[in-house]
Order: C-alpha cells, then structure tokens, then sequence
C-alpha cells in the first residue's frame, strides 16, 4: 500500500486525510523525536550537571553523580516512550503503516501532553505562593508540553473528522 491510498484510521471511506491533520501530525512527530533526542543525549552524556539542570528526579541526579546505570536508563526509557509518541503520530498520518490504537494512543497523547502544559499555571491558580518554586524551565517545559499536546490534539480530531467524511 503507498502512503497515498493507505487508510491509518479504520472506517475511512475513502482513506484521505485533513492536508491540516498532516500538519499538526508532522508538529507532533517532529516535536516527539525532538524531546527523544534530547532525553537520549542527556541520559547517556553521564553529566550529572545536565541531568539537573533538566530537573530529573533528585533520585536520577545522584545516581548519574554516582556512575550507576539507573539514571541513564531512566533517561533512555523516556527517549524511547517520546519516539514511540512520534511513531504514533506518523502512523496516523500515514506515513508508518497503522499501529496498534492509533486513534487511542493519539488521544491519550494528547491528554498527556495538554494536563502536563497545564500544571504549572494551574497549581498557581490553587497555590499562589508556589510563585517562588518555579523557574524558567517550568515555564518553558509546560509550554512546550502544552503545545504538543494541542498537537496531537488537533492532528487526531482532523483525522478522525477527515475518516468520517464521506465523499
């Protein structure tokens, strides 16, 4: 089956997708591999530094500082739970053929992704003296939590909508 004709969401009648859900999907995958990448890096560089300064887990901080494997590990395992994110979101789009609950895993990615972003401001809604406690970085990782679950969001409405269109 070509990319072109090949259905990621069952019930398709007619296997096209949203030119916009490719978008969103793309967002989504790009921003996946990208956040893989980057745990793969940090995880595997052996600087504790680096895994601070990204505010792993004081657990996860010490064991890098202390040469064990567990730290590294962690990291990797998120790599590879990020990358999968971005298979999913290229087999919804079409590109991978289909995986196992693509719309499922898109939805739950979504979940993930959008109450991840709203962490920050919502704990500061409810406890406004956690203004001290936060950095920059929270500020930045919650926007860009928050943007990719908008991404898989967006990109899995588009293609559920563009699957039940029937032409």
């Amino acid at each position: 089956m070509t990319p072109a004709t090949y259905d990621p969401m069952p019930g398709s009648k007619t296997g096209h997708r949203s030119p916009w859900s490719r978008i969103w999907l793309w967002a989504a995958a790009f921003g996946s591999t990208s956040g893989a990448l980057l745990h793969f890096v940090v995880a595997l560089s052996g600087r504790a530094d680096w895994v601070a300064y990204f505010r792993a887990p004081a657990v996860i901080v010490q064991s890098v500082r202390d040469g064990s494997w567990w730290g590294a590990m962690a990291g990797v395992a998120i790599g590879v739970l990020m990358q999968i994110a971005g298979l999913y979101a290229l087999s919804a789009d079409g590109i991978l053929p289909r995986l196992p609950l693509t719309r499922t895993a898109l939805i739950v990615l979504a979940a993930i992704g959008l109450l991840r972003g709203a962490l920050v401001p919502a704990s500061l809604l409810l406890q406004p003296t956690l203004i001290d406690r936060y950095v920059t970085f929270d500020w930045v990782a919650a926007a860009i939590w928050g943007s990719m679950g908008l991404c898989f969001a967006v990109g899995a409405a588009l293609t559920a909508a563009a699957a039940t269109r029937v032409t």
